[in-house]
């Protein structure tokens, strides 16, 4: 009999807990610091009536947190693209590098020899020295642009 009673007074309270509980305000002083009350602020104050629920949270939408899963799966998908993204990078770099060293090579291709071209009909031509000289200008000019040291 003193168990059923218990209960009945278990159901009782929660029952009409919303009734115990009246209005609640809430405002925020001069320092920035909230307050919640079952009395009206002072009149300098802006207060906000509380709503107090009672009842279950609603389950059927589902919560906003991330699960455990969704950060995992975020932190993951972050990873890779990095990842990826040091790949490309790297792979940029190394085309740049044979780049530069293709430039620096044809740079030293024009230190001491006459240089001959083919031009469209066939006939074979030297460079003159201005010609040469442009051509290194040019390719000085690209590894200064390009390259590193």
């Amino acid at each position: 009999m003193g168990s059923g009673r218990a209960s009945l007074i278990v159901l009782a309270t929660i029952f009409y807990s919303p009734l115990l509980f009246g209005q609640v305000y809430q405002w925020v002083d001069e320092k920035g610091k909230t307050h919640f009350s079952d009395t009206p602020p002072p009149a300098s104050y802006q207060s906000m009536e509380v709503e107090i629920r009672t009842s279950a949270p609603d389950t059927s939408t589902p919560p906003s947190t991330p699960s455990v899963e969704n950060i995992l799966r975020g932190y993951t998908q972050r990873r890779q693209q990095k990842k990826q993204q040091q790949a490309e990078q790297k792979q940029k770099q190394a085309s740049m590098q044979r780049q530069c060293a293709s430039l620096r090579e044809r740079l030293r291709y024009y230190d001491g020899y006459r240089h001959r071209r083919t031009n469209y009909k066939g006939s074979t031509y030297y460079l003159s020295d201005t010609e040469i000289k442009q051509e290194k200008q040019q390719i000085e000019e690209a590894i200064r642009k390009h390259c590193r040291s």
